[in-house]
């Protein structure tokens, strides 16, 4: 039977053995919920810890460094060719910190403005450039386009008093491409709105620099820092991979040389390339394919080295080799 269904008779008589039912809700519901709390600390704590157990084991085995080639950011906002040249340098800048990276500024031209999507794919690469980024031995490019200024109006408030909020949204979209699988494995967007005027607005519309350039400076490089952050993490954890340049005999030559930390006597296990399947957000990545077998250095050079077979074979130039712990 309900409470609700209860004379009241009843519930006045038997107040106090009401007061002990809810009394024991309320303890148990507390209980429920301190638990509830606990086990979510603790699996946060859990998963925060291995991330940072990933990070420092992961580059302490390899000690091997991700070659990262980072292309001039691409001007859709208009904010004008210094200031996205001084993004651009920025940006290296930030992504050097990362102590697995090794960070290079390119110099070949982004592509024209009808080469690019929608902020959901940034920048359309030439797979020209993937290709010449691997003939360069690196292992990541990142692109990334600082995309159109949209300005919003929002309206709030009942006639004859209304007020108008205008703003002016400002986004960085920067994509890394894994250079030896020629995969897009990371698509990153960082957002800043910027409450404007009207005499703001018309600046906006016209692309003038007519706008508080302090503010829009502090808005792009607070952009700038989030995206890099990020990314660097991202860079980081990312495996090393690198690849059979050529075969000549009993000699292999690989992508690694001793500008990344690469010595004398070290194991790669080396695979085909496996199937390339399609996640569900459209992007494409290449599985590692059958073991082929075992290499080991033999002779490391600035920024390639020879190696020898170890066991297993044929090798072929364009295998994926990785570092056998």
């Amino acid at each position: 039977m309900s409470f609700d269904k209860i004379p009241c008779w009843i519930l006045f008589y038997e107040g106090k053995f009401l007061d002990r039912i809810i009394s024991m809700k309320h303890i148990i519901l507390t209980a429920l919920i301190s638990a509830m709390g606990l086990w979510f600390l603790i699996l946060g704590f859990g998963c925060g810890t291995t991330k940072s157990v990933y990070k420092k084991v992961s580059f302490k085995d390899t000690e091997l460094k991700k070659r990262v080639l980072v292309l001039p950011l691409m001007d859709q906002a208009d904010v004008g060719e210094a200031k996205t040249e001084a993004l651009t340098a920025k940006l290296v800048q930030l992504l050097k910190e990362g102590e697995s990276l090794s960070v290079h500024r390119g110099t070949v031209p982004t592509p024209s403005r009808q080469r690019v999507r929608s902020p959901e794919y940034a920048v359309v690469i030439d797979p020209a450039l993937i290709e010449k980024a691997g003939q360069m031995g690196m292992n990541v490019l990142i692109a990334g386009v600082l995309n159109p200024l949209e300005v919003t109006a929002r309206t709030w408030g009942v006639w004859p008093i209304k007020f108008v909020k205008r703003e002016m949204e400002l986004s960085l979209l920067l994509n890394a491409y894994d250079i030896i699988d020629g995969t897009l494995f990371l698509t990153h967007l960082e957002t800043r709105k910027i409450k404007i005027s009207t005499d703001d607005l018309e600046w906006a519309a016209e692309r003038k620099h007519g706008i508080d350039e302090t503010k829009l400076e502090e808005e792009l490089t607070d952009i700038l820092e989030d995206q890099a952050s990020t990314i660097r993490d991202e860079l980081e954890d990312h495996p090393w991979r690198g690849k059979i340049m050529s075969v000549d005999g009993e000699t292999v030559m690989i992508n690694a040389g001793s500008d990344i930390g690469l010595s004398n006597g070290r194991m790669f296990q080396v695979y085909s390339m496996g199937e390339r399947i399609r996640s569900l957000d459209g992007k494409y990545f290449y599985l590692l394919g059958p073991k082929v077998g075992e290499i080991k250095t033999v002779n490391v050079m600035d920024s390639q080295a020879s190696a020898v077979p170890v066991e297993g074979g044929p090798f072929r130039p364009g295998q994926i080799i990785t570092i056998k712990n």
